[in-house]
């Protein structure tokens, strides 16, 4: 792993910590269509993959 790689890696890490005020040992990346399921999960949150620092931006309007 670059020291480049490693830093946006933590940038990342950093920025969900942050936001759901949390300290995640895992998480669940989900498809579209899955939003109430992951409502049903307990002690966790949700952010849209779009929102993550240094995360590939969808391309296709079905997915953004």
């Amino acid at each position: 792993m670059t020291e480049a790689y490693r830093r946006r890696v933590e940038e990342c890490a950093r920025f969900v910590r942050q936001r759901l005020e949390l300290n995640p040992m895992w998480g669940i990346i989900m498809g579209t269509g899955q939003k109430l399921l992951g409502q049903q999960l307990e002690g966790g949150g949700s952010l849209s993959y779009q929102e993550l620092p240094h995360f590939p931006r969808a391309t296709s309007p079905t997915h953004a």
